[in-house]
């Protein structure tokens, strides 16, 4: 009996956080959120197979139930759902320690589901792990041209700015795809801060003359300000180098431990790996229609965030300070049974 309590716990606390989606959509909606933390599979049928433990019905009813939550109009991945899952994540933060006014780095980069979506998706990263936070889908460009990246980036980042409560400072941390005028442009209109690599050919104007980047020496070097020739922009620049390599970033003015943020950015190759073929199988899903594919998605990352969470919390032993984490306790009895 309590084994059955607390697996409608987890289910009603799920659905807690979705208070303005329709009382079927946002139940169903944790169902199979709690579906995919028991069977750690993006499956349809493995979702159907678990959600029985729930709600008690049989295997075909829930398959059919899931079909319908894929394909119903009235589950749209909209503000309001973002809004829904990002308190989510800050509940648990908040519990984990995250203080209010912290810097808070901010991982992005694409990946993709076979050929089928092209998928542009923020991270947040707590005690290294990267948690999916926001993401952005099309599908897969067939021929150049056919996405007008700089608008999709324009629209991710404004969107994604929208979302986050104001309580604290955002970090975007990126890889050299993203280190270009634009994306500068960008992250200052939203005011984002930044710790993003650079080429190393990129051309800048450094004590009195003409050079480029991969003339500095070849050892750690600060560069408060310097001048970008062909962007017309200053930067502020930090070369850290590790033994043949070496990273070159630009570094937003204030931002605190930028190196070790880059570092950290690795997490969310980390979490790409786990969600599509190292654990949640997402790739192995023949969902190829838009609309249900970026519902399962969606999904996927409130379990995902579960997941890691509720790891973190088990593998740092915090059960012993339980009137701290309500919440987490709350998700852990998932597990139980």
């Amino acid at each position: 009996m309590e084994i059955t309590e607390n697996k409608h716990k987890v289910v009603n606390t799920i659905e807690s956080f979705f208070p303005k989606q329709h009382k079927k959509i946002r139940r169903n909606i944790a169902m199979c959120a709690y579906s995919i933390l028991r069977s750690e599979k993006v499956n349809t049928a493995e979702i159907a197979r678990h959600m029985g433990e729930i709600n008690g019905q049989d295997f075909k009813s829930n398959d059919m139930r899931v079909y319908r939550l894929l394909q119903s109009k009235n589950f749209q991945v909209s503000d309001s759902m973002w809004r829904s899952h990002i308190q989510l994540l800050f509940t648990l933060l908040k519990e984990g320690g995250l203080k209010k006014g912290a810097e808070i780095a901010i991982n992005v980069d694409y990946t993709t589901d076979r050929d089928d979506f092209l998928i542009l998706c923020a991270s947040i990263v707590f005690q290294e792990e990267a948690i999916p936070m926001y993401f952005s889908l099309r599908k897969y460009p067939k021929r150049s041209g056919m996405i007008n990246q700089k608008k999709m980036e324009t629209a991710f980042f404004k969107e994604l700015r929208h979302l986050l409560p104001d309580s604290y400072r955002y970090v975007v941390v990126a890889d050299r795809g993203f280190g270009n005028n634009k994306i500068f442009e960008i992250l200052e209109n939203t005011k984002f801060g930044y710790v993003i690599r650079l080429n190393d050919n990129l051309g800048i104007h450094y004590k009195n003359k003409d050079t480029n980047l991969s003339e500095l020496p070849h050892h750690d070097v600060r560069i408060k300000s310097t001048f970008i020739r062909s962007w017309k922009r200053r930067l502020k620049i930090v070369k850290k180098v590790k033994g043949d390599a070496h990273w070159l970033l630009a570094i937003s003015a204030g931002t605190q431990h930028s190196v070790q943020k880059y570092e950290n950015r690795f997490s969310i190759e980390k979490m790409f790996k786990n969600k599509k073929s190292g654990g949640f199988d997402l790739e192995k899903v023949f969902v190829n229609k838009y609309d249900r594919f970026k519902r399962l998605l969606f999904i996927s990352c409130i379990a995902y965030a579960i997941l890691v969470f509720t790891g973190l919390f088990i593998r740092n032993k915090a059960h012993h300070i339980k009137k701290n984490y309500f919440l987490h306790l709350d998700l852990l009895s998932v597990f139980s049974g």
